[in-house]
């Protein structure tokens, strides 16, 4: 597909495959794009727990510096991942990737955010927080790893903030409504919404996640807000793919879980080099 122009945009966990419960991906392509993409999978296999992430980073830092994007990751099983990684094969665009050690249990939302911060400052665009059993340089011990990515040519800096989703009677119900005004909001303010569930891995809270990005102009960022997940496990694969589709032809991008954008989020195409809105 990447021969095709197809990016690769996101993996979708949940759909019911022939072999059970299981990823299916979802690939984008802009109309008329010359780009092509080429696609790279590295397996992890190795002994010891506390090796496993440390394998991990060091394949994505030495992928980024061949101009491969780690893309999504498979659990094999026990010390056992298989990587995927997306090039822009026209693309000379290099990156590097940085990384904090936060242990479980001494750290809170603040401090999270002020680590994303803090490399956000730096050009570095936080991507996803691992956890994992490790070691950090010093000792071994059950860690939040936030990590994020940087493109070497780029100067954007980037910042973020967490607001806790709304609840009733002890559990989560965010409206369309409240996040449809929310998403306004803080759109005016520069900030996207990049995870709506719990990507600072916080113990028993769900929020969302916004990042705002020096380079980027929110003014032209519209959202449309669904009241159910777009893409369900107990639909047909052909149902999820038709309803992407028909939004994606009125020029909306799928986001968060219920939330369409008219540009594309996270970093689909910002890493890729595809997509460059006029």
């Amino acid at each position: 597909m990447g021969a095709q122009g197809y990016a690769l945009y996101k993996a979708f966990t949940g759909h019911k495959t022939e072999n059970g419960n299981d990823k299916s991906h979802i690939f984008i392509k802009q109309k008329d794009s010359p780009n092509t993409y080429s696609y790279k999978a590295v397996d992890i296999d190795n002994k010891y727990v506390n090796e496993h992430y440390l394998l991990i980073y060091k394949a994505i830092t030495d992928q980024a510096k061949l101009g491969y994007v780690f893309k999504t990751r498979y659990n094999l099983g026990i010390n056992k991942s298989k990587l995927i990684f997306v090039k822009n094969v026209k693309s000379t665009q290099v990156f590097n990737y940085d990384h904090r050690f936060l242990q479980v249990g001494t750290t809170n939302k603040d401090m999270k955010l002020s680590h994303l911060n803090e490399m956000g400052a730096k050009n570095c665009k936080f991507i996803y927080m691992h956890s994992a059993y490790t070691n950090n340089g010093v000792k071994n011990a059950e860690y939040d790893i936030p990590t994020c990515l940087k493109v070497q040519s780029s100067t954007a800096t980037y910042s973020y903030r967490w607001i806790e989703q709304p609840q009733v009677n002890g559990f989560y119900r965010p409206t369309p409504e409240y996040l449809a005004q929310l998403l306004k909001d803080q759109a005016k303010a520069g900030y996207h919404i990049i995870d709506n569930d719990n990507a600072l891995l916080l113990f028993n809270r769900k929020g969302y996640l916004f990042e705002k990005d020096s380079s980027d102009n929110t003014a032209r960022l519209d959202y449309k807000v669904q009241s159910e997940f777009v893409l369900l496990g107990s639909n047909s694969k052909d149902a999820n793919y038709y309803r992407l589709q028909d939004q994606a032809k009125l020029g909306w991008f799928l986001g968060v879980d219920n939330v369409y954008s008219n540009v594309p989020s996270y970093f689909a195409f910002t890493y890729t080099g595809q997509y460059n809105p006029q």
